[in-house]
């Protein structure tokens, strides 16, 4: 058993002695691996917990992530480690830790932990609410195999919540029902997340760039659909025509050798930072003249995005899910069509430009204002509070 992970009866039991006016709210993950869904779950969880809800949190799957452990250190929380919906030592082990378990509202987080959450809550007859987040657009093959499930599960959940309005249109055309539906987008710490001239200057003297080195940063876990060989081939070939940049990719996952061999491939190794997982993110971000993100599924309401634009970076972003509510083409970054390096290419060449970017920057934090943590917060709570337990 890890640092800051107890046993699903000691979890229980600190539920049980827990007393407050507002709901119990158990969060739960099907795994954690620090990508975007995670990192809003564990900034809601901990934001609402400072509003005097009790919280806890139930992780279905493994934690592949170190920097997740040291997040959690001082976190008392149960781990399933189960590897896939579809298996019975899974469902036991979830049956087993829902079973003793006291909570008003069960905070589903996509698809896995909303079918298990409805099915058990179901066979127990308990009395607790699932309220299921989805953060999910376009699906990956496995996501789609167990869609017909997680469609039952949203139809029988008390309420289910979109995290972007692009996503909620999508969702509803494609017939994804629930007997209260909510859009609340992610939002951003703002003072946590905020230009700094100060950082910027010595990480930049760090990383030994000069003052006219133009550097593109990705923030996002190494998988397939965060498209970093796209991002890697696309920086390449801006490169070529002789510009001073570089690329920061900031992130770890099964993806990342490809990713290397591929900058080697290219002839851009020595142009390219691989920073790995990193606790504190802001110093790279303040690093950066221009933020990335190239994905080509699952993305619908970036928390990356948010955060570099909440620096003063505009950000060139695939223009899936959310994107075009955050980005604005022309004014806070650009758009293009996911899965396009050409067009792609074309965006990083265009902010080589420095009026261009200048001009771009100054609408980045701006832009992202109505986007704040405290917004976010205020949406869960009044949603939380709202809801009556039968």
């Amino acid at each position: 058993m890890s640092h800051g992970q107890v046993a699903v009866d000691d979890i229980a039991r600190d539920g049980r002695a827990a007393s407050s006016a507002r709901p119990r709210l158990l969060f739960f993950l099907p795994g954690l691996a620090m990508g975007g869904a995670e990192r809003q779950t564990l900034e809601l969880m901990f934001g609402l917990r400072e509003r005097g809800f009790p919280t806890k949190l139930l992780v279905f799957g493994p934690m592949t992530s170190a920097l997740a452990d040291n997040v959690l250190a001082e976190e008392r929380y149960a781990q399933l480690d189960a590897k896939g919906m579809l298996r019975p030592l899974g469902w036991w082990r979830a049956w087993r830790a829902l079973r003793r378990e006291r909570t008003d509202i069960v905070v589903a987080v996509n698809q896995t932990p909303a079918v298990l959450a409805v099915a058990i809550g179901r066979a127990l007859r308990a009395t607790w609410a699932t309220v299921v987040i989805f953060h999910t657009t376009l699906l990956m093959p496995r996501e789609r195999a167990r869609h017909g499930l997680f469609e039952w599960a949203t139809r029988a959940a008390r309420a289910l919540v979109f995290v972007s309005q692009n996503q909620a249109a999508y969702w509803k055309g494609k017939g994804l029902r629930s007997p209260a539906v909510h859009t609340i987008r992610n939002g951003v710490d703002l003072a946590r997340f905020q230009p700094d001239v100060v950082l910027r200057r010595r990480m930049r003297e760090r990383l030994g760039f000069a003052d006219q080195t133009v550097v593109f940063g990705l923030l996002a876990t190494f998988r397939p659909e965060k498209a970093h060989l796209d991002a890697i081939d696309a920086f390449s070939r801006v490169v070529q025509s002789g510009a001073d940049a570089r690329l920061i990719l900031v992130g770890d996952g099964p993806t990342r050798p490809m990713a290397e061999r591929r900058a080697a491939a290219r002839g851009v190794a020595d142009r390219v930072i691989f920073a790995g997982e990193q606790e504190d993110v802001r110093p790279w971000l303040a690093a950066l003249d221009v933020g990335l993100l190239c994905s080509t599924a699952v993305e619908t309401f970036s928390l990356a995005a948010l955060e570099i634009l909440a620096t003063g970076a505009p950000m060139v972003m695939s223009d899936i899910g959310g994107a075009s509510e955050i980005v604005t083409d022309g004014h806070n970054g650009l758009l293009y069509p996911a899965g396009d390096k050409a067009a792609l290419t074309k965006a990083l060449a265009a902010l080589l430009e420095p009026d261009l970017r200048r001009t771009l920057g100054a609408n980045a934090r701006p832009s992202v204002l109505r986007f704040s943590r405290e917004r976010m917060l205020d949406d869960y709570q009044a949603l939380f509070e709202g809801m009556q337990t039968p």
